[in-house]
């Protein structure tokens, strides 16, 4: 088939499938992804995940929160005190977030530690209050794996061959991407 034939195809049944996805309803409503608290009123604190990989045994955990309109809303007064439940029904308690910034006076994350045992879907239950406002509890799912993808604290750093300019008769540019390597 003529590549310049098949491109305009696709897009156009891409275009015609998400147009019979909105009139059909099947897309996502705004107030769908609202979060709302275990009483189910409506919040406007969204949580934010900042560890990419939680895993069965110890884990430190980043998270932080942020408005309805992606602002961050992380601050020394916040407090917050969490909850995780797991996949079997294993409740698994954690020290209350401590604030550190990220970003000094603009940016702020919460820490916390927790042991998971077990691995799947989990839930988070962050409760937060900041001053002047009530509290506000936001669950929040998430998955903890068996094992890590990536090195994990006290495991050794992979061995990686990084050639030398001995092992490229002096030639730098054969492991150089610079346009004029020196």
């Amino acid at each position: 088939m003529n590549p310049r034939i098949r491109v305009p195809a696709v897009v156009g049944a891409l275009v015609l499938a998400l147009a019979a996805l909105t009139a059909c309803g099947s897309a996502a409503s705004p107030s769908s992804s609202v979060p709302t608290n275990p009483s189910g009123v409506t919040t406007d604190i969204y949580p934010v995940m900042i560890t990419s990989e939680l895993v069965v045994g110890e884990n430190r955990i980043l998270f932080s929160f942020q408005d309805a309109a992606g602002t961050p809303i992380a601050k020394p007064d916040r407090t917050v005190e969490i909850s995780f439940t797991g996949p079997n029904g294993e409740n698994v308690s954690a020290e209350n977030g401590q604030f550190i910034w990220s970003i000094e006076n603009e940016v702020g994350v919460f820490v916390t530690h927790a042991t998971f045992p077990s691995a799947g879907d989990w839930m988070a239950n962050f409760t937060t209050v900041a001053p002047g406002s009530p509290d506000q509890t936001i669950p929040f799912s998430f998955q903890v794996a068996e094992e890590a993808s990536a090195v994990q604290k006290g495991e050794p750093a992979p061995s990686v061959d990084t050639p030398t300019l001995a092992d490229v008769g002096g030639d730098v540019a054969k492991i150089s991407t610079d346009a004029t390597p020196d």
